[in-house]
């Protein structure tokens, strides 16, 4: 017998993200009332994202390789928000298939074969999320560093007060 799937690092890393953002199925009331209050927070979060990330795009219109930067980061924050947005009308959906996941796949034990299918499915997962993550994340490191790196005229100056 193989071990379940739900003790991999894959279901636990991609639970984790879902609780982030309010999605998870919680048993007792107290955790139900966190989530859709962690859901509400990602929500109104991502709205505001949105309105910045869209200003800057607006002031950023005579220069094209800004505007595409801005661009590139509203439809980053617009994919995230229609996610949430789509998940949040179908919630009941959503959570019942996690309960059902959990009950049927991922806290059961298989063959081999069974294990295998279920390691491969698992593999192909974590490229997906690894990759998810890795985009979302390089978005808004590039967003914090950008300012930081400067013009060139900025260095000249710094370098004349050495």
């Amino acid at each position: 017998m193989a071990s379940a799937p739900g003790n991999s690092w894959s279901v636990t890393l991609t639970a984790a993200f879902i609780r982030c953002c309010g999605f998870w199925a919680e048993d007792t009331e107290f955790g139900r009332k966190i989530m859709n209050l962690i859901l509400n927070y990602s929500i109104v979060a991502l709205l505001f994202a949105f309105c910045v990330t869209s200003n800057d795009m607006y002031n950023c219109s005579d220069d094209f390789d800004k505007f595409t930067y801005c661009g590139l980061n509203v439809v980053t924050v617009g994919f995230g928000f229609y996610k949430l947005v789509a998940f949040s009308m179908k919630r009941k959906m959503f959570l019942d298939l996690i309960y059902y996941a959990k009950k049927h796949f991922w806290f059961c034990y298989y063959d081999e074969y069974g294990a295998e299918v279920m390691r491969r499915c698992m593999r192909r997962c974590v490229g997906i999320i690894v990759f998810a993550v890795f985009m979302c994340h390089l978005t808004i490191i590039i967003h914090f560093i950008k300012p930081l790196i400067g013009k060139p005229q900025y260095v000249e100056v710094s370098v004349l007060y050495k």
